[in-house]
């Protein structure tokens, strides 16, 4: 069983539902498909940003902080150990907001949690890649969501983007991260620091998507759920 099938139904399939006739491409109309194609590139971009840029600045933050390999090793290991510690968390996510609000708490999130790698302290460090991981941890799961509820009639070649991009987003960050800190920043936290950028471009784009997606749903949801007409107390 897949992560988005743990899910259940969203909450925009529920109106899709109750609703027959509800045009499922409705919500990409609403959000406009500019905006939606670059919200799921940037989502995909960034999830992997954290973990690449951090392997690759390994021996300078081991040198920075006198760390030992074990306590090197939680800054690989402990995003990974978020991704299956957090990621039921998404169930619980999805029953109080939709699916675009959100994605953009998680990047937001990841963020806050890329931001704060710069203070120069081990447990800012620490704190902060644990924080990004649990973010990108629930993203996994309503990344595919996002694209089934945006792009139904193009849920294949979309989810293989996003997919493809996840996958390359390490292999970026862990590319770009050794040039970046040679050639403009000469500081390894300033570094990890500016790794945030990307993920605030996220953020921006994540938030007008949902944004928009919740007038959509909010005007959906008024149509098929009117409420009760006031009724004047007949006196007996």
């Amino acid at each position: 069983m897949t992560d988005t099938q743990q899910l259940g139904p969203t909450q925009e399939r529920d109106v899709a539902a109750h609703e027959g006739d509800l045009d499922l491409h409705a919500p990409l109309r609403a959000v406009g498909p500019v905006a939606a194609v670059v919200a799921v590139v940037l989502l995909g971009l960034n999830m992997r940003l954290v973990f690449g840029s951090a392997s690759s600045l390994l021996t300078e933050i081991r040198y920075g902080y006198h760390l030992g390999s074990g306590s090197a090793a939680l800054l690989t290991t402990g995003p990974v150990v978020c991704l299956g510690l957090f990621r039921p968390l998404a169930a619980q996510v999805i029953r109080r907001w939709t699916v675009p609000v959100a994605l953009t708490g998680c990047l937001v999130l990841v963020v806050a949690g890329t931001a704060l790698r710069g203070v120069p302290a081990w447990s800012a460090l620490l704190a902060g890649t644990l924080l990004a991981g649990i973010g990108i941890a629930v993203a996994n799961v309503l990344g595919p969501v996002l694209v089934r509820l945006l792009f139904p009639h193009r849920i294949g070649v979309m989810t293989g983007l996003l997919t493809a991009l996840v996958s390359a987003s390490a292999g970026i960050a862990s590319g770009v991260t050794i040039p970046l800190n040679t050639a403009v920043f000469h500081n390894w936290r300033m570094t990890l620091l500016a790794w945030a950028m990307p993920a605030a471009l996220a953020v921006a784009a994540l938030a007008v998507a949902a944004a928009r997606h919740h007038r959509f749903h909010r005007t959906v949801t008024a149509a098929t759920h009117p409420p009760p007409r006031w009724q004047p107390a007949v006196l007996r």
